[in-house]
């Protein structure tokens, strides 16, 4: 599994890769986590539709997912190092979990806390993520 996702996150860095710096757009806040991710829920509407797709949306769909991705593959195998009995998991190992498919919780979350826009993007995605039950504390699921 490990080496899966470290596969896919090589692939998308090789990607990202011949993009101009003026491209690359780093989310500090959930704000602009947002902005990128509704790019995305454009991209996505719009490959379903059968429909032309700007390059600026492609890039900003490339970067909700890529922080996703980068995000998620931190935090899943890092030790916090302060709390380390805070560590997080997936809550449900054995199914599948298509990064695509973090969007929508991360949406609806921020959508529903709008004064969170301003905190930290990984922060409020970590919140989301809790909330809908993708992620779990490990020493909530150990006991």
């Amino acid at each position: 599994m490990k080496k899966v996702l470290l596969a896919f996150v090589a692939l998308i860095a090789l990607q990202s890769y011949g993009q101009t710096p003026k491209n690359v757009v780093i989310p500090t806040n959930a704000g602009e986590l947002k902005r990128l991710c509704k790019s995305y829920q454009l991209i996505a509407l719009q490959v379903e539709l059968h429909k032309e797709m700007a390059h600026g949306d492609v890039v900003s769909a490339s970067g909700c997912l890529n922080f996703i991705v980068g995000a998620l593959s931190t935090i899943l195998v890092m030790d916090v190092g302060y709390f380390p009995e805070m560590k997080l998991q997936v809550a449900k190992e054995k199914e599948a979990m298509p990064f695509q498919k973090m969007v929508k919780p991360f949406m609806d979350y921020i959508a529903s806390h709008p004064a969170e826009e301003k905190d930290p993007a990984v922060t409020v995605l970590v919140l989301a993520l809790i909330d809908e039950k993708i992620l779990a504390p490990k020493h909530w699921t150990e006991k």
